[in-house]
């Protein structure tokens, strides 16, 4: 939609230049493949400090999981994939368990 609107109708944008909630190290696909690599890291995120006490995935930044599922078109024209919908909220509940202290 955002493409859309932006090239296809020639609506008015501005791009963001700063980002202050990813690690770098996620930051730079997003920079790299919509922002021309023009993104930049405010200063909070790349302090040492800038860590969660939460510990995951042996502390990398982020994972790629393969999901079996199918895409497909919903009748609004979106497309959808169930089983990674599922996986991502499976993921979510997990995370909110741990941030509890709960396990299992």
């Amino acid at each position: 939609l955002h493409e859309r609107l932006m090239f296809d109708c020639n609506h008015k944008y501005t791009m963001l230049d700063v980002q202050y909630r990813m690690r770098p190290a996620i930051s730079q696909f997003p920079s790299a493949r919509f922002y021309s690599s023009n993104l930049k890291n405010g200063p909070n995120v790349v302090r040492q400090d800038y860590n969660g006490s939460t510990h995951l995935l042996n502390d990398q930044h982020f994972a790629f999981l393969q999901v079996s599922g199918e895409e497909r078109q919903s009748h609004s024209g979106s497309f959808e994939n169930p089983a990674e919908a599922e996986t991502v909220a499976n993921l979510v509940s997990d995370l909110q368990r741990m941030s509890r202290g709960q396990t299992g």
